[in-house]
């Protein structure tokens, strides 16, 4: 979104850049794989990042991490397609707490999400 975004700035001004942003948000609403956390795809770089955390939501995820992989099996994170189908995967094992690498601030952390 970084490159976009100073893209979009100097090519169309800053409205097209909320429009951009409002739109991730409707689509990651509409795709959200997992409660209470909102994510959109970053198109230039093949990622998922996290959009939006719903108050009370159990998670070490923060608003702008960028998934990597999930820990347990190192499958990379791609799509939101990709982190719904390990979630359901996952769920269906019964497992609830989610293991995730995550970028953060140009480094790499190990967060956890915790579902109901």
């Amino acid at each position: 979104m970084k490159g976009i975004g100073m893209n979009l700035i100097k090519s169309f001004g800053l409205s097209a850049l909320f429009g951009i942003v409002f739109s991730n948000l409707a689509f990651a609403e509409q795709h959200a794989p997992i409660s209470g956390v909102f994510l959109t795809e970053l198109a230039d770089e093949g990622s998922v990042s996290v959009l939006r955390i719903e108050p009370g939501t159990q998670s070490q995820l923060r608003v702008g991490d960028i998934l990597q992989t999930y820990v347990p099996t190192g499958e990379s994170i791609g799509s939101i397609s990709e982190l719904s189908e390990i979630v359901n995967r996952e769920q269906g094992y019964g497992l609830s707490v989610f293991p995730f690498s995550v970028v953060r601030n140009d480094m790499m952390w190990v967060v956890t999400l915790t579902l109901p």
